[in-house]
Order: C-alpha cells, then sequence, then structure tokens
C-alpha cells in the first residue's frame, strides 16, 4: 500500500513544528501545546489591533498552517481595538488566554513577537511597529 502525500501540506506543517519548537524552547514552554496556544493567542491580540491591510501583509509571511491559525475567526468589518500601550495589549492576551492552557500573557507576548522578530522580513516588522504606538516597541526584543 502507498502512502498518499501532499508535499506542500507536509512542508507547511513541518515548518509550523519548527515555529512552534522554537517558541517552546525560548519561551520556555512545558509543551508544544503551550507554544501553540500562547502564538494564537499573541498573534490574535496583534491582529485586532492592526488595520486589516497590514493583517494581511504579516499574514502572507507566516507559515500556512500558522496563517489559517492567525486568521481564525477574523472579522475584518469588526472595528480594529484601539489598544495604547504594551500594558494593554497584554491584558488583551491575558483575556484571550483566560479559561485555555496556563501561560503568562506578558511572557508569551514577548516570546512570540520575539519570534515574528525573527522569522518574517525586517521590512515587515517595521510595518508592524509604524502600525502601532511607539512604547509597543518594547515588545518586539
Amino acid at each position: 500500500m502507498t502512502e498518499n502525500r501532499v508535499h506542500s501540506l507536509d512542508h507547511a506543517v513541518n515548518v509550523t513544528k519548527e515555529w512552534l519548537k522554537q517558541l517552546q524552547q525560548e519561551g520556555g514552554y512545558d509543551s508544544q501545546e503551550d507554544a501553540c496556544t500562547a502564538l494564537r493567542e499573541v498573534l490574535h491580540a496583534l491582529r485586532d489591533r492592526l488595520p486589516p491591510e497590514e493583517v494581511v501583509d504579516l499574514a502572507a509571511q507566516l507559515p500556512l498552517v500558522v496563517r489559517g491559525i492567525y486568521y481564525d475567526g477574523w472579522k475584518p468589518a469588526k472595528t480594529q481595538i484601539k489598544l495604547k500601550n504594551p500594558s494593554e495589549f497584554t491584558e488583551k492576551v491575558k483575556e484571550n488566554l483566560a479559561g485555555k492552557r496556563p501561560v503568562d500573557p506578558e511572557k508569551s507576548t514577548k516570546a512570540v513577537l520575539n519570534l515574528l522578530n525573527k522569522k518574517v522580513s525586517k521590512g515587515e516588522i517595521y510595518d508592524l511597529k509604524a502600525n502601532l504606538p511607539d512604547s509597543f516597541a518594547q515588545l518586539f526584543c
């Protein structure tokens, strides 16, 4: 019996696992599941803070599976959330994490944004920072 595989999907899953492994190690998470929870909730808080055109620009640089996580539940017509400073952002992450795996919102925010800083282009990081208040720069290690 031959195994049916779709190379592009296998690759997408492998790249996502690499991202989660790196996030798990650098963020000090107990499991890749915890790392995935952190990734999802921080990406959702970031997505909901950005203007729609920047949401799409960032998504274009995410691995296929991570892109699906990022877009999951997004309602572009919904008014974007006006988080004015890093503490409001981490509070939003905390709200997103409520009732989910026990991960620290501040640590998660810094770990995920640090991962993005390493994985997406410098131009995209510049654009993200340009679409956020100056005080948010401290979150990007």
